[in-house]
C-alpha cells in the first residue's frame, strides 16, 4: 500500500480489489481492520470497502472501530468528490446511504447540510439557498424552553459520563469546562448555525424576500447572543443589502466596538465593510 501511495494510487481502490477476492469470513481480519483505521473515513459509499463496513458492522463494532464516524465521513467524502464532476448519481447514492444511518449518527449532520456541501461546491446558488433556508427553518422552530431542556439533559449526561470515568481523570477546572461546554452545546449549534445560514444567503441571494427571511434568522441568533460581533456583522450586512443603510451602519459600528481587539483580521474586515456602507458600495 505504501508503494501505491508513493505512485499516487488509491489504497481504497486496492482494498476494493482485495476484498472481493476474500472469502466472507476473512473480510473482517486484522489486515482489513488496519485499513479501515487508516482510510475508513474516506470511502466512496458505492465501494466494496464501504459495503463491507456496513455488512459486517456488528463485528467491526466489537473490534472498536468507530463505524458511525467512518460512514458519516465517507458520505461527506462521496458528496465532495461528486461535486467536482457534478455527478448527481453519486450524490444520490450518498444521500441514500445517509438515509439508512442510525439516528444517532444522523444527528451529527443533516440532510440539508449534505445537499449544501454539494451545491456550494458546484456553485448552484439557487439550490444552495433552498436547502440553507430549509435547515434554518428547522433551527428557528427550536424554542428557548426546548433549548433549556436540552441544556439540562446534556449536563446530566455529562455528569453521569464523568462519574463513570468516560472522560478519564478530570480536575475541578476541566470538569467545570466540560460542564459549561455541554450546557451551551445545543444553544451554540442553533445560534451559530442560523448565523451561518443567514451569512450564506446574504452572499448568494439577491431575492428581497429570501434576504428578509435570512434577517429573521440573524435576529434569532442575536437574541441568543446579543453582543456577538460576528452575528452583528451578519445582521448589518443583511440590513444594508435590504436598503436599510442607517440601521446597517449602526449595527456594524456596534460589531466593531465589541470584536476582540486581538482579532486584527476580523477588525480590518469589519472596518472595511463599514467604510463601504458609508460610501454606498457593495459589501458582497
Amino acid at each position: 500500500m505504501k508503494k501505491r501511495e508513493t505512485l499516487g494510487f488509491s489504497n481504497a481502490s486496492l482494498m476494493d480489489e482485495y476484498i472481493v477476492l476474500l472469502p466472507e469470513d476473512q473480510r473482517t481480519s486484522d489486515v482489513i481492520v488496519a485499513f479501515y483505521k487508516k482510510d475508513g473515513y474516506f470511502l466512496n459509499v458505492t465501494s466494496e470497502a464501504y459495503k463491507n463496513l456496513k455488512v459486517n458492522e456488528a463485528i467491526f463494532l466489537e473490534k472498536q472501530l468507530p463505524i458511525g464516524n467512518m460512514m458519516g465521513s465517507s458520505i461527506v467524502t462521496t458528496i465532495t468528490n461528486a461535486a467536482k464532476t457534478k455527478d448527481e448519481k453519486q450524490l444520490n447514492a450518498a444521500i441514500a446511504a445517509y438515509e439508512i444511518l442510525p439516528q444517532i449518527t444522523k444527528d451529527v449532520s443533516s440532510l440539508e447540510a449534505l445537499y449544501m456541501i454539494y451545491y456550494k461546491e458546484t456553485k448552484d446558488n439557487d439550490n444552495y439557498v433552498k436547502y440553507a433556508s430549509q435547515l434554518a427553518g428547522k433551527r428557528m422552530k427550536t424554542t428557548d424552553v426546548e433549548l433549556a431542556e436540552k441544556s439540562k439533559a446534556s449536563v446530566v449526561k455529562f455528569e453521569e459520563d464523568a462519574k463513570a470515568g468516560k472522560f478519564g481523570q478530570l480536575d475541578a477546572e476541566k470538569y467545570a469546562q466540560g460542564k459549561e461546554y455541554f450546557e451551551t452545546i445545543d444553544k451554540n449549534k442553533i445560534m451559530f448555525g442560523l448565523n451561518e445560514n443567514a451569512s450564506d444567503v446574504f452572499t448568494r441571494s439577491t431575492d428581497k424576500n429570501v434576504l428578509k427571511l435570512a434577517l429573521t434568522w440573524s435576529e434569532r441568533a442575536l437574541q441568543l447572543s446579543p453582543d456577538n460581533s460576528q452575528f452583528l456583522d451578519t445582521n448589518a450586512n443583511l440590513l444594508y443589502k435590504l436598503g436599510r443603510k442607517k440601521e446597517a451602519v449602526a449595527q456594524e459600528e456596534k460589531a466593531i466596538s465589541l470584536i476582540n481587539k486581538e482579532d486584527v483580521e476580523g477588525m480590518n474586515k469589519m472596518t472595511e465593510t463599514l467604510r463601504k456602507m458609508k460610501a454606498g458600495e457593495k459589501t458582497w
